[in-house]
């Protein structure tokens, strides 16, 4: 303002004389002097100044005013936008919340809103399909339920954790939990319905299990209960509710201390707590004597830790026994075991019980003794199969232990045995069969005695009456005998019996060539041969010279003869060996069969002699067995 001043001043300071007196003849009757125009031009200035303050002013306040406009425009923009972003938010947590949220008007008419969850519970595809398809008096199941739910939500204006049905878009119904709340003034009801049918069908599972559990411990005979970890019983079944003499529903849900004597009670607490205090799975039993019962009693218990999911002991479960019958048998089982003992331990021949698979489990000091070892603690901890180990035919145990099944005892049978120093003796057994409830055979026992002298000297007798001594097989005596013997028996079983006729091929230009050494080397191994090839039930012999006889026992017909005679015949063919050389023989082989070609030794003999001889006729190794009508046909 100050350098306005100065400004005008200045300028009127430079007016020329000519313009003074011009302004002073332009205002009548005012002759002002110099000073008094510049006062004049000072106020004025003046009150220009003045205005173009409170001009600038009035401009610096309306630009204030329009910044403090433009901050509420740009804080209002933001606070919309926050509201769109908070309504998005809710929109999203409305439409993705888990349960189904509502609103519908009170009639049930219409529903006013509902998220995506609640229309893809009720199965519609969005929101907008089931507002404008579906009615909420229609979704209700049964329809009487709507109506239960109005009541209580008019008595109380909210609805919380009701239990309710619905029907969906297909029809099918599901199970859900209801809450909601009346807003009287607006006439709607507004809420929230969680789909709980899986749970429902978790709880009819766990029902249905708990039933089955229940009913499959009422079929178990004895004494069963289970209890929680503070003693409280929760399952029992109908044995334990009898021994114990109080219902079921009565004991379920009580605790111990509720039910029996406190001092039973205290007992049984000091049991359960070295199971309740064990780390993973448990289990123990033990004995209750009742000395005060009419007869006396005796229980056996077995309890065991139950764990839940987590490996935490969640209960104990146990169940009763009544042992006094055992107890009592125990006793007499002891009793009779001492005497039983005495016998054994004082009898001079040998006594043993073994198991079925062989392993000795008791033996008397003789029957150790009898197998060479010096206590029947020694033999029992050393033998582990009895046949394996000391038996010199380990396989005819079998054969034995069928015979014992069939028959309960056998009685003189006899086996030979080594001994635990080598020695083989001979021993007659005398066995019975032990069987378990079942009737299955679990054990053996049985008496031993050494019958070696005997044996040896039957068999000295036997060998040179019956066998050839340069073979080891059945002479023609015995071959005879025995054939005769068979036949009887077949007889009376109404069994057949076939008769071989072997006569080697090529046999004697090897005899001639190489010795009497070389041949009976050959007939030695078509000897063993043989036997190889037969059955126990079957009997090989040698005629004389190279001419030998096979009888067989239970021969059904000229085929199954045929199958027997064939590998025999494959393995007489096989090349033998002498002194490093190759030998080959061949045979003819004529068969017969009881009682088709004949009823006597005699008669059969004659008839696989014939066949044989028809081989020798038509060239020789082959097999030919007689036709009841006695023509031959040759198989080579």
């Amino acid at each position: 303002m100050t350098l306005l001043f100065s400004s005008t001043m200045a300028f009127a300071a430079q007016l020329p004389p000519e313009a003074t007196d011009a302004a002073d003849a332009a205002v009548p009757h005012a002759h002002l002097q110099t000073s008094e125009w510049i006062l004049l031009i000072a106020i004025l200035v003046l009150a220009i100044t003045i205005c173009f303050f409170l001009i600038a002013r009035r401009f610096r306040a309306m630009h204030a005013g329009m910044d403090h406009l433009t901050s509420m425009l740009q804080n209002r923009t933001e606070a919309m936008h926050e509201l769109d972003e908070a309504k998005q938010a809710y929109k999203n947590l409305y439409d993705l919340a888990l349960v189904a949220i509502f609103r519908s008007t009170i009639d049930g008419s219409r529903f006013l809103a509902i998220n995506q969850t609640g229309a893809r519970m009720f199965g519609y595809e969005s929101a907008q399909e089931m507002l404008a398809m579906t009615f909420p008096r229609d979704v209700y199941h049964p329809p009487d339920k709507r109506t239960e739910m109005l009541r209580e939500l008019e008595l109380k204006g909210l609805v919380q954790n009701f239990s309710a049905s619905f029907i969906r878009k297909d029809g099918s119904i599901f199970h859900a939990i209801f809450s909601s709340k009346l807003n009287r003034e607006e006439n709607y009801i507004e809420g929230t319905i969680q789909d709980i049918t899986s749970l429902k069908l978790a709880e009819q599972r766990i029902g249905e299990s708990r039933d089955y559990l229940q009913n499959v411990i009422d079929a178990i005979p004895i004494p069963v209960a289970v209890r929680d970890t503070t003693g409280i019983f929760t399952l029992a079944n109908d044995e334990f509710a009898s021994a114990v003499d109080i219902p079921k529903n009565q004991l379920i849900g009580k605790h111990s201390r509720e039910l029996f004597p406190l001092s039973a009670v205290l007992l049984q607490e000091e049991y359960d707590r070295a199971l309740l205090n064990a780390k993973g799975k448990a289990t123990q039993r033990f004995e209750q004597h009742n000395p005060r019962a009419n007869p006396p009693t005796t229980q056996l218990v077995y309890e065991n830790v139950l764990l839940d999911s987590n490996g935490e002991v969640a209960g104990l479960v146990g169940a009763i026994i009544d042992i006094t019958a055992r107890k009592r048998m125990e006793e007499e089982l002891r009793k009779a075991k001492e005497r039983y003992r005495n016998i054994l331990v004082n009898s001079l021949e040998g006594i043993f019980m073994a198991t079925v698979d062989g392993r000795i489990t008791a033996v008397n000091p003789a029957m150790a003794k009898l197998y060479g070892y010096n206590s029947p603690e020694e033999m029992i901890d050393s033998v582990r199969n009895l046949a394996l180990e000391h038996w010199v035919h380990p396989e005819k145990r079998d054969q034995m232990l069928k015979d014992l099944i069939r028959t309960d005892h056998l009685s003189g049978y006899e086996i030979e045995i080594r001994r635990r120093d080598g020695e083989h003796i001979w021993i007659s057994l005398s066995i019975r069969a032990v069987r378990n409830d079942m009737g299955v055979l679990e054990a053996i026992e049985g008496i031993a005695v050494d019958v070696t002298e005997k044996k040896r000297s039957v068999q000295e007798l036997s060998v040179r009456a019956n066998t050839d001594p340069l073979t080891g097989l059945a002479n023609r005596t015995h071959m005879e005998q025995s054939l005769e013997h068979m036949l009887a028996q077949a007889k009376r079983s109404q069994k057949n019996v076939g008769v071989l006729f072997i006569d080697l091929d090529k046999f004697k230009p090897i005899n001639d060539t190489y010795g009497h050494e070389a041949g009976d080397t050959l007939l030695r191994e078509v000897s063993s041969r043989l036997k190889v090839r037969l059955r126990e039930a079957d009997l090989a012999a040698r005629m004389g010279g190279d001419e030998f006889v096979i009888i067989l026992w239970d021969i059904r017909s000229v085929e199954d003869l045929y199958r027997v005679g064939r590998p025999l015949l494959e393995e007489l063919n096989k090349p033998y060996t002498w002194e490093g050389r190759e030998l080959r023989i061949g045979a003819s082989i004529g068969g017969c069969i009881f009682p088709d070609h004949g009823n006597t030794p005699g008669e059969l003999l004659r008839c696989a002699d014939k066949a044989m001889y028809g081989i020798k006729q038509s060239g020789k190794n082959a097999l030919h067995i007689s036709p009841a009508n006695d023509s031959c046909r040759i198989e080579s």
